[in-house]
């Protein structure tokens, strides 16, 4: 008798915690309300057996338009208990969250790069009415379940851009179909690297005329054309949602730049110039930060505006020049709209191929990859960061003897791929 009264007791405690009510005062009367939010897999509006319950959901009981009360759905269930007689509205949010995905970027300058955390909302439109009321007489313990079934849409979220910025709190993101709206939300907050958006992409079957899947969507930041993206219905236990990045940018072009630096580099915050047909067109400053918590060396924001916004700027097939404290180093770009990586020499960045950090490329260098390669110790700091010389992801031999071929004057550099510098490059 004593152990089921235990286990009577850890019961009724579990059966609380299912949902935390905040705001019911106890003590008030002995009626109740309770049930659970279910994917209702049938659409019938009644739960069947078999259909699991859906956790993480708010539920909300009023008197009037008074709230008195709200529960989490921790396990699918909800109660509300304690409660006098009268009338209640009880209603549900059967939208769910995805599963959280937290990114490992820390900092850098790349405008894209994304810091924080996601968990987007992922639609679930109710099956059963959302809101239903109900009147309580003394002691009377009523049950109100909540039907919702997963829509078939594609979840995005990332950083949205509009023009020479991060599109500010309250522009309007919109998913188009053959000029059909298949989803639109607004920006919420944001900023260096955190997601401002969330959008769920409805599909044909939930919109006529909007997509299925292998088609193409276009997206709208704040009505100015943002990019494409091929309709993919996110779901199920692994794929929750994609990542995106909208970038609505017509009239600038965007450049950013980003190298490892040497940790004992000393930055002066020296100007970056962009230069169209001898019109400075923008500036910026070079500065020093960490990603991955080493040091980077970089600007994130060189936006150059088009000729009709600022004359004798950015125009289709003009050359954008930089300069670096009114000097030219040799960096010229083409102007077009759009967010670009701009690969130039920056002041205090690591030179390719200097393992050793000593500002030089030598036959030292050579040597420590070679050890590297060999498992044998090495100052691993500039040999991870430089020491890829020829770009194929690997630290190894060839490295090393393209190192030590440049280090005897054989080769000057060799062409590089994207964004793989020549050997001994950097800025001084």
């Amino acid at each position: 008798m004593r152990i089921a009264l235990v286990l009577l007791i850890l019961a009724s405690a579990v059966a609380n915690a299912i949902a935390s009510p905040a705001g019911v005062e106890s003590g008030v009367g002995d009626a109740g309300i309770s049930g659970a939010v279910y994917d209702d897999a049938n659409q019938n509006g009644a739960r069947d057996a078999g259909e699991f319950f859906l956790a993480s959901r708010v539920i909300t009981v009023k008197q009037g338009t008074s709230v008195i009360g709200t529960a989490v759905s921790t396990t699918g269930g909800y109660s509300f208990d304690s409660l006098a007689p009268g009338d209640y509205t009880v209603s549900a949010e059967t939208d769910g969250k995805a599963p959280g995905i937290c990114a490992d970027s820390f900092g850098g300058f790349n405008p894209l790069r994304l810091d924080d955390c996601l968990q987007p909302v992922v639609p679930w439109p109710p099956t059963s009415p959302d809101s239903v009321d109900i009147t309580l007489s003394d002691g009377e313990q009523a049950m109100r379940d909540f039907g919702a079934r997963r829509a078939d849409a594609m979840v995005l979220a990332g950083i949205a851009v509009l023009e020479d910025d991060y599109a500010p709190p309250g522009t309007v993101v919109e998913a188009m179909f053959n000029g059909q709206q298949c989803g639109s939300s607004q920006v919420v907050g944001g900023g260096n690297g955190i997601h401002n958006y969330e959008l769920g992409v409805l599909a044909g079957s939930e919109i006529p005329g909007c997509p299925e899947p292998g088609e193409i969507v276009e997206l709208l930041v704040g009505g100015v054309a943002a990019g494409e993206k091929q309709y993919q219905p996110t779901g199920g236990t692994s794929i929750e949602f994609a990542f995106f990045n909208p970038i609505g940018v017509q009239q600038y072009a965007w450049f950013w730049a980003e190298e490892p630096a040497y940790k004992d580099a000393v930055m002066a915050q020296p100007v970056v110039e962009a230069v169209v047909d001898g019109v400075v067109c923008k500036s910026t400053f070079v500065g020093m930060t960490t990603h991955l918590f080493s040091p980077v060396v970089g600007f994130q924001k060189l936006a150059v505006p088009s000729a009709g916004l600022q004359p004798g700027c950015g125009y289709p097939g003009a050359t954008v020049t930089l300069r670096l404290e009114g000097q030219s180093e040799g960096t010229s770009l083409l102007w077009q709209p759009g967010i670009h990586y701009a690969d130039m020499n920056l002041p205090g960045a690591l030179r390719s191929g200097d393992t050793t950090c000593d500002r030089v490329v030598n036959s030292a260098d050579a040597l420590n990859l070679l050890r590297l390669s060999a498992g044998l110790p090495v100052n691993f700091y500039c040999a991870a960061q430089v020491g890829d010389v020829n770009c194929d992801g690997k630290r190894n031999a060839i490295d090393a003897l393209l190192v030590l071929r440049f280090a005897a004057g054989l080769i000057v550099a060799i062409p590089p791929p994207p964004l793989c510098h020549p050997i001994g490059r950097s800025g001084p």
